[in-house]
């Protein structure tokens, strides 16, 4: 998979997930609010049915009032039941000021026929709940002379006005009473819904029907508080509210439901579902627009780069040049690498040269022998990185980003309700640990790439010194040394599971000494030590301890196939090696380069099959050089850094 897919991928994945955060906090956000209006509407309508039936008893008590004031014969011919009709009402009552009934009009508001109620008798008592306000001595707390009365028939509205005194009573009290009223189930509710336009259900507490358990559930929540009670769970379809209507003596009687229908929050759903889309969609054109800068900026320069670099590495074309004229990162790295061939393409034609001069061609075997070691760490590395790349999981993220455009016109929906949309969310955080695991990988097999590059550079300056008699001495931890050499060598050969490393080392201090060089050597025991084991139990040790004579020595013993007793006096030599694909030129130059840094490679064995132990034994000041002066020379680096 090239890098452009698996950039594009990425990016693709960044903004879905962008997208699905965006569309979790919007609908968060609103759908909050759109239920609190739906509820607010609720109150609202249920304000307007209660406010409606305040409004019909007060036109009840308007009526009482006007046949009160009317004259006698007048109220008694306007008290028929064609009158009631056309006022609509279902109760008129005319008593006198003993209570006794003159003139009775009461209809049934179904068939408009007279009907007959206990609750209105031929006489009315002053204890009766439509007459006893106007009895200072039998008034009860709270009664008033007008409200909702209950009856056997069902709930009426009432109100009730007194007549003037008359001669018979003396001019003092009331002359009489006259009752209106409307049955609440019937003409009141009817007018309500005339005059509101609102839909609404009403349900007697004690003495009617059986309520719906939805209702029943809330109906001491509702007798005992005055404010609206909500409920936006019993309707899917609307936000439902409630109250009570009180009777004449201030006692809840009646439970009015009205209803909110939830046309904000299906507006608002659209609404979301509808930005969804167009953020989808955005988001996607906002793909294309990178995926082109990223491939014109920086794909398209690695992919250069890359190919530049195998094709200089299969065919070992030195002379090859990228010859990039870009002013960037990507541009300066080109150059840099144009310029390392070339110092690489002359250093090599200078060790030639001077091997063919001087008559030491073992010179530059040697050097391509330590360089070869190196390179072949550089290109396993090299390989790992490709390797790392390749695996990133990008085929995953492609399936991810064809499943959202597949579903990209209801993706809210999708990702919400599908099944295979809700593991988006954990697929995509187990998708991005693996990739940060992958990128610590590539960041590591990159420096490895650096050191073995670094190195190998160094290698051709220290054989480019040579020439000249010189060497870069530094101060160097040689445990550190000791375990990059093993770096090295298991990036060119690989780690073998079978294979126990063993390290002994001793604390030390730093040595002046050329890295370089001593890497050099160690890279090369080490590699022939792994070379020679084989089989289930293969060990490795790594010694480093001091020696005698201000001596420091560096062992690398194995278990593996041992050396002849005839062989060890010419191991060292020049064009000598035991293995059937070996050279000859490794020991031989670790051999040479020891012994001008003033010290002395050595090899111990006991017979073929019985391991071997190669020693390297290296001043711990350079020749020519007392310890005073070494220590003085570490003093001023030490102030210097």
């Amino acid at each position: 998979m090239s890098l452009k897919v698996k950039v594009a991928s990425i990016i693709s994945a960044l903004i879905v997930i962008v997208s699905v955060i965006g569309g979790v906090v919007e609908y968060a956000v609103f759908s909050g609010a759109f239920e609190e209006l739906e509820q607010e509407q609720a109150v609202q309508h249920l304000d307007e049915v209660t406010r409606a039936f305040e409004t019909e008893i007060r036109d009840l008590e308007r009526i009482s009032r006007w046949y009160a004031a009317a004259p006698p014969a007048s109220s008694a011919a306007s008290a028929s039941s064609e009158s009631l009709v056309a006022q609509e009402l279902d109760l008129l009552l005319l008593c006198d000021a003993a209570g006794v009934v003159r003139h009775r009009v009461l209809l049934d508001p179904a068939t408009r026929t007279p009907i007959t109620l206990d609750e209105f008798p031929e006489t009315l008592s002053p204890q009766h709940p439509a007459l006893a306000w106007s009895n200072p001595m039998l008034r009860l707390e709270g009664q008033q002379s007008s409200g909702i009365l209950p009856t056997s028939r069902g709930p009426i509205c009432i109100a009730a006005a007194t007549l003037p005194a008359t001669t018979s009573t003396g001019g003092d009290g009331p002359g009489g009473f006259v009752l209106a009223g409307r049955f609440v189930f019937d003409t009141a509710r009817d007018r309500i819904q005339a005059a509101t336009g609102q839909s609404f259900d009403l349900w007697q507490l004690e003495g009617g029907p059986p309520m719906p358990e939805a209702v029943a559930a809330h109906v001491d929540e509702i007798t005992s508080t005055a404010a609206p009670v909500l409920d936006d769970r019993e309707d899917s379809e609307a936000v439902v509210a409630y109250s009570a209507l009180d009777d004449m003596r201030h006692q809840p009687i009646i439970v009015v439901r009205a209803k909110a229908e939830r046309r904000i929050s299906k507006t608002g759903s659209t609404a979301m579902a509808s930005g969804a889309i167009l953020d989808a969609t955005m988001g996607f054109f906002v793909l294309l627009c990178l995926i082109l800068i990223l491939n014109q900026i920086v794909l398209r320069p690695i992919k250069e780069l890359t190919e530049h670099t195998r094709r200089t590495g299969a065919d070992e074309n030195f002379r090859a040049r990228l010859g990039s004229d870009r002013q960037d990162e990507f541009g300066a790295l080109g150059r840099g690498f144009d310029q390392m061939m070339s110092r690489l393409e002359k250093a090599r034609g200078e060790l030639l040269e001077t091997a063919r001069t001087a008559g030491k061609s073992e010179l530059a075997t040697g050097i391509l022998h330590n360089v070869g070691n190196v390179l072949n760490s550089v290109n396993i590395s090299a390989s790992l990185v490709g390797q790392r790349l390749d695996d990133l999981c990008i085929g995953d993220l492609e399936r991810l980003a064809d499943v959202l455009s597949q579903h990209s016109a209801d993706l809210s929906t999708f990702l919400t309700e599908d099944p295979r949309g809700k593991h988006i969310e954990p697929f995509l955080g187990a998708l991005v640990g693996q990739l940060k695991e992958e990128r610590a990988s590539i960041r590591d097999e990159v420096q490895s790439l650096t050191d073995g590059i670094e190195h190998i550079c160094e290698l051709i300056k220290s054989q480019q010194g040579i020439a000249k008699k010189t060497s870069l001495l530094e101060y160097t931890n040689l445990a550190e040394r000791f375990d990059e050499a093993l770096m090295i060598t298991q990036k060119a050969q690989g780690e073998s599971s079978q294979l126990v490393v063993i390290k002994r080392y001793e604390q030390l201090p730093e040595i002046e000494i050329d890295k370089h060089r001593l890497l050099e050597i160690l890279v090369n025991l080490i590699q022939n030590a792994r070379q020679a084991t084989s089989g289930p139990s293969q060990e490795v040790l790594l010694e480093l301890r001091q020696a005698e004579n201000g001596m420091i020595a560096l062992s690398v013993a194995d278990n593996g196939c041992g050396i002849a007793k005839e062989d060890l006096i010419r191991i060292f030599s020049m064009g000598y090696t035991t293995r059937d694909d070996g050279h000859g030129f490794g020991l031989h130059s670790c051999a040479n380069v020891a012994k001008e840094m003033g010290g002395s490679l050595r090899v111990e064995s006991d017979g073929v099959g019985r391991g071997a132990c190669f020693t390297l034994e290296v001043p711990e000041t350079p020749p020519g050089r007392s310890k005073e002066a070494s220590a003085a020379s570490s003093s001023q680096q030490g102030g210097a850094a």
